[in-house]
């Protein structure tokens, strides 16, 4: 499937994404649910018969989108579910934004327009935390300042929430839209797992910022939401804390979001190689090692893809000539590795790479970068399974009778 938008209008996006849904014989989407039917049925009166009516808090951070903002803001008020809030923080826009919000909070008073508290760290993460402070939803929707929710986005999996107590957040695919970026486009993720946490770390599913529900209860006891010091990785690294305590979840495997990708979104910044980005997003990473080491999550494959990640970034920083970051991409392997064999290994890989980066005079590029990482992944998975062939091979000893 394939979504081709330029220069459209929001109700233009929402009809575009509703044409692109496979249709049921009644003109519904059909939507492949873990559980339930796909859709509600019609009422006598030929309305909508929604499961709960539970309030859904839709938190928004917003930085100089005055061009953007109200497409999706206008996406937000075509929702066949009306029971919102629709939570939006001002980042301190330089532009006409606030005047834009405010045009929405005159129009709908379900719309509450703050400004960041000029004492709180700038950046999305403060902002998403002031507006879940501010907020009174039973279910929590963060969403983003440019992207685009389908009109039945918040109903559909409001009613998933309703119809099964035992799920603790709904997710659904995001399908990227934009013309001013290279769009690095691939198939939708898998959103399916019987273990969530470890599969959310190693990539085996994904979902992003926009793409949970989630019920309130699930960030009761955290000492923090988002870390406010992050600027890529933030996202990920909270979603994981809070899947450490919180792993039962439902699917809605339909792209019900579209996610804009443009120079100016953090997402953009990063395809072009954002070296702050890149920096804060190994913080995340590491922060997310410490979640699952406290969870006892640490598996062979997860700790390996941790080794990985921390080659990642070594030869990152050794490509930009960043020492702080291959230092400390050193000093995270070493964590990872602790001593014997596999330190060893990691180190002798590192080396290797740096020699060969220094003979060929800087130009071990992006190609010959990747191949040392398929070396090191195909080395550490012939590991894995020489270890569970010893372990399977060794003899058994009988405990002394008597």
């Amino acid at each position: 499937m394939q979504v081709i938008l330029k220069g459209s209008s929001a109700a233009a996006h929402g009809l575009l994404l509703w044409h692109h849904l496979p249709q049921s014989h009644d003109g519904a989407p059909e939507c492949a649910r873990d559980h339930g039917p796909s859709f509600p049925e019609a009422n006598a009166e030929g309305g909508i018969e929604t499961v709960g009516n539970a309030l859904v808090s839709v938190v928004i951070p917003c930085y100089n989108r005055e061009t953007l903002v109200g497409e999706t803001l206008d996406s937000v008020l075509a929702q066949t579910y009306e029971n919102w809030e629709c939570i939006v923080v001002d980042d301190g826009s330089t532009d006409s934004t606030l005047e834009v919000l405010r045009s929405y909070t005159a129009r709908d008073p379900r719309f509450r327009v703050f400004q960041r508290p000029p004492q709180r760290e700038k950046g999305p993460c403060a902002c998403r935390n002031f507006g879940f402070e501010n907020s009174r939803g039973e279910y929590i929707q963060f969403f983003d300042s440019d992207d685009l929710m389908h009109p039945r986005h918040l109903e559909m999996k409001a009613d998933l929430l309703a119809e099964h107590p035992e799920f603790s957040f709904v997710v659904c695919q995001t399908e990227p839209f934009g013309d001013d970026v290279e769009l690095r486009r691939c198939a939708a993720k898998n959103l399916r797992s019987k273990n969530v946490f470890e599969d959310f770390i190693l990539g085996r599913i994904g979902f992003l910022t926009n793409a949970p529900l989630w019920r309130r209860c699930c960030f009761e006891g955290m000492a923090k939401l988002f870390d406010e010091g992050l600027r890529r990785g933030d996202e990920p690294e909270f979603y994981l804390r809070v899947m450490a305590r919180h792993r039962t979840y439902g699917v809605l495997d339909e792209p019900l979001i579209l996610q804009r990708i443009h120079g100016r979104s953090l997402t953009g910044q990063y395809l072009q190689n954002d070296v702050d980005l890149t920096t804060s997003f190994f913080r995340a990473v590491r922060m997310m090692f410490d979640t699952a080491r406290a969870a006892d999550g640490l598996s062979k494959p997860v700790s390996d893809h941790f080794g990985l990640l921390a080659f990642h970034f070594f030869r990152v920083g050794t490509r930009f000539g960043d020492e702080g970051l291959v230092s400390q991409a050193r000093a995270f392997v070493a964590e990872i590795a602790g001593v014997g064999a596999l330190r060893s290994f990691y180190s002798g890989a590192f080396r290797s790479y740096a020699a060969s980066n220094r003979l060929s005079g800087g130009s071990c590029g992006v190609i010959l970068g990747k191949l040392w990482y398929k070396g090191i992944q195909c080395c550490l998975a012939i590991r894995r399974i020489w270890l569970r062939m010893s372990a399977f091979a060794a003899p058994k000893i009988n405990p002394p009778s008597g």
